[in-house]
């Protein structure tokens, strides 16, 4: 995040490599009618190294899903690609909601009540598409066909501090893999229950 007097720091030192994007910048910084404010933190540069010249890209890299966040160039999450009109549900499960004891000499997590709650969210967000009321008829159409949803979970690192577990620690890779690999199965096995119940036993 670049703000304050930053900003008129990033203009005359860095800029953007896209003309259009450096004039919105110029008249912005032109418009202040007072100064801009002072950042309150310093980052001191020690040292450098000489590592050459490398070709960059303002708004985006060709062939890789990344944009532009701010003149800044980031990746995008790893969304799947979906066919024309495709559309999809999402949603997250907050981790933080099965902590026992948090903080305390033994805190743990509910793995239980965990699978419980993606087990439900998973037919929820089946039902979801029902009601979904996308913009385009083709959308719907096409949701209604595939019935795609994708189920995520947030709030990894405040869970891992409330278990008293160091992030980025073995420990805390341990975890995650559990928490992704819990999502993943029960998600897959309630798939499969409501592809019969709509189905048939057959399907």
């Amino acid at each position: 995040m670049i703000s304050g007097d930053n900003l008129r720091r990033f203009a005359d030192i860095i800029g953007f490599g896209d003309d259009e994007k450096q004039a919105r910048l110029n008249t912005l910084l032109s418009s202040y009618q007072r100064e801009l404010n002072r950042e309150r933190f310093v980052a001191r540069v020690v040292g450098h190294k000489e590592e050459g010249v490398e070709e960059v890209y303002d708004v985006q890299i060709p062939g890789i899903n990344t944009f532009d966040a701010n003149g800044f160039h980031a990746h995008n999450c790893g969304e799947q690609p979906l066919p024309p009109e495709g559309a999809c549900l999402l949603g997250s499960v907050n981790l933080t909601k099965f902590v026992i004891d948090p903080f305390g000499n033994e805190p743990r997590f509910d793995w239980e009540r965990y699978r419980k709650v993606v087990a439900i969210f998973t037919r929820m967000l089946d039902n979801v598409v029902e009601i979904a009321g996308l913009p385009l008829p083709q959308q719907q159409r096409e949701i209604e066909a595939k019935r795609r949803h994708g189920m995520g979970f947030l709030g990894l690192g405040s869970t891992l501090t409330m278990l008293k577990i160091p992030y980025g620690s073995k420990q805390s890779l341990v975890f995650t893999e559990e928490v992704s690999r819990h999502l993943a199965i029960e998600g897959w096995k309630q798939a499969l229950e409501l592809s019969r119940e709509r189905h048939g036993a057959g399907a």
